[in-house]
This record gives structure tokens, sequence and C-alpha cells, in this order.
């Protein structure tokens, strides 16, 4: 558990602009787990990722508060591109997105 301390206290030094989520239902991540059939997953019960979505529902937004920071939260039901995810963080956040700084240039 000093580990799992030792970590957040570390984190509390870096300088966030924003926490992104890629939300799933537990039900879609469990699927996910069992699609993929590691070994080390064949474990996990569904009880477990539910529990889990609990603790992020929870954890995300009390985090966002503490380093007052936006929390972009991405409906991941249907995995999509990195760009595509990458889009949504820079309009969420309102950055100019790179297609657009390169018509600038």
């Amino acid at each position: 558990m000093n580990y799992y301390y030792n970590i957040v206290d570390a984190l509390k030094q870096c300088r966030y602009d924003a926490l992104v989520y890629l939300k799933a239902s537990p039900e879609k991540c469990f699927d996910r787990i069992r699609y993929r059939s590691r070994d080390v997953e064949n474990t996990i019960k569904f009880d477990y990722v539910r529990y889990l979505h609990s603790c992020y529902e929870t954890h995300l937004i009390e985090s966002s508060r503490a380093f007052n920071v936006p929390l972009v939260t991405i409906d991941w039901e249907n995995f999509g591109s990195a760009e595509a995810a990458a889009g949504q963080v820079m309009t969420a956040l309102d950055i100019a997105q790179p297609q657009k700084i390169r018509a600038i240039l």
C-alpha cells in the first residue's frame, strides 16, 4: 500500500492540464477483458470491474476538483481512433488543432 501512496504523492508534484476519461460501461469493459482472454485476467470477476467503474466515476471528479483541471470524458463504448480522441480533448480544452495550425502557416 505504501507504493500506492508514493505514486499519489509523486503525482501531486506534477502539473496537469486536464484529466481524460475514456468511459465505457462495466459490462463493456468486462466483455473486453473476456475477449482478450489473457491468462492474468481470467480470474477477474464482474463485481470487481463494476467496483472499479464506481471508483473511477468518483475519483476522477474529485481529482479534477483537487487539481483544478477539467475532466474530459470521452465515450469509449465503441473504440475510436487515438486521433479522434485527441481531437475531442483539444476541442473540449479549446486548443487549436494541428490541421488548423498547418493551414495558418
